[in-house]
């Protein structure tokens, strides 16, 4: 049985990098890491209650080890373990040090256990601070509306805890809790900062939208730079596109190209063919042309390599399954896991394509932005890229409709069925103005 939670440990990290990878689709994620993973979490779920005194129970003893590990050790128990190895897995939130934590709030916040949302919503005025602001980071991945209470988290005293407060409140229309957000969208600590100005924006707070615009042209460049342009693309109407693209073309950086695929303009295109040479911003400007255009990223003719790739893994991101161990490394993500473009055939591409796309209209993946042409985005798209498209469905619909990119495949699939079953309309076209602009 060890050898299923270290290949379940293995798992979780290597799903945990292609969930947010230019190499994989959802479906590609769901057949192959996660199927994967469930399938050892269920082996050990089988072994019964020999298997989680003698080797789950013990392995809480040691969280401070391994973030994968101590969350593998935590789905494995949510899976198939009694209350009572529950219990002892959310005491070991209280004494865990900080990977070992980080792990527990993963393994607590991938988990689909039946009752755990009202399990761990159980005496939370009366919990430390530190393990309050874990559980409510933890109800936030759970897409917990907690209404009112969040009016005295936001107010809490510990910083831990509002900044999870601040993340929660994306899930809640209650007023008094988003007002309190505006203060916080100017506080010196960055992720108590960022965490209000994220919710803001998906609840349609106007000081948010004037906060993100800070952050975007700070001449600092902070930390959250890259999110803020890409905030800006999302919800920006046209002028604000047209900022974004002359920054882009006087002084060309990272976030401006990744900023440019999520404007969705065939102007933007007409930009990033001008860096398709250039060593540093080449794959991303690749990427703007598949984002918008819809080139495709598993055509050969296209792309000069596959991207950075790992050891000899299969092109699933897995070794083979004679050769399944914790020696091979994963799928990192990122920028450079991008292919690389040919030039010359990206712009021919380009070049017969250009006249079917309306220079005036958005558009993801080939076609003209709507709801239905999001929902093909969020099936088809590699999952890095199904992100943003999320978070901006969230905000165009203040937040009616948030879809948990980062839960596992079969908790989303539930979740898009709901959100597209119940939401006719959501206009992904108009966009608002900056002031001055």
């Amino acid at each position: 049985m060890r050898e299923h939670l270290d290949e379940a440990e293995f798992l979780v990290e290597t799903w945990s990098n292609c969930v947010d990878s230019p190499k994989f689709s959802v479906a590609k994620l769901r057949a192959g890491p996660e199927q994967r993973l469930l399938a050892h979490l269920e082996a050990l779920r089988v072994g019964g209650p020999i298997v989680v005194e003698r080797l789950l129970l013990p392995a809480l003893n040691e969280v401070d080890d391994d973030e994968f590990r101590t969350a593998a050790v935590g789905l494995a128990i949510l899976h198939g373990a009694g209350l009572d190895a529950c219990e002892q897995l959310l005491a070991s939130l209280d004494r865990a040090e900080e990977v070992g934590h980080r792990g527990l709030v993963r393994g607590l916040s991938l988990s689909q256990r039946d009752g755990l949302v009202p399990w761990l919503g159980r005496d939370l005025d009366r919990l430390a601070p530190r393990v309050l602001a874990s559980r409510l980071q933890i109800l936030a991945a759970h897409r917990v509306n907690a209404g009112q209470r969040l009016v005295a988290w936001l107010g809490a005293e510990d910083l831990e805890v509002r900044r999870a407060a601040a993340q929660l409140a994306r899930h809640t229309g209650a007023p008094s809790a988003l007002h309190l957000l505006h203060p916080l969208m100017q506080h010196e600590d960055d992720a108590l900062r960022w965490a209000a100005i994220e919710s803001g924006l998906i609840r349609g707070q106007m000081p948010a939208w004037l906060a993100v615009a800070r952050e975007a042209f700070s001449p600092r460049g902070g930390t959250r730079q890259r999110e803020a342009l890409g905030w800006l693309a999302m919800l920006g109407d046209a002028s604000v596109h047209q900022r974004l693209l002359t920054t882009l073309r006087d002084a060309p950086t990272r976030a401006l190209v990744w900023a440019a695929g999520l404007t969705g303009r065939p102007a933007a295109i007409d930009l990033a063919l001008e860096l398709l040479e250039d060593p540093r911003l080449a794959r991303l400007a690749g990427e703007v042309v598949c984002a918008i255009a819809g080139l495709r990223d598993d055509e050969p003719d296209h792309w000069l390599d596959r991207g950075v790739r790992v050891g000899d893994a299969d092109d699933d991101g897995l070794p083979p399954l004679d050769r399944d161990d914790l020696e091979r490394g994963v799928i990192p993500s990122g920028d450079d896991k991008l292919r690389l473009p040919d030039p010359d055939a990206v712009r021919f591409w380009w070049a017969r394509r250009r006249s079917q796309l309306d220079p005036r209209l958005r558009y993801s993946n080939g076609a003209a932005l709507d709801l239905p042409a999001l929902a093909r985005s969020l099936a088809a798209v590699p999952t890095r890229r199904r992100h943003p498209l999320a978070l901006e469905l969230a905000a165009r619909t203040t937040g009616r409709a948030q879809i948990a990119t980062w839960a596992l495949t079969g908790a989303q699939h539930g979740q898009i069925q709901d959100v597209f079953a119940r939401l006719a309309f959501a206009d992904f076209q108009r966009g608002l103005a900056l002031p001055g602009n």
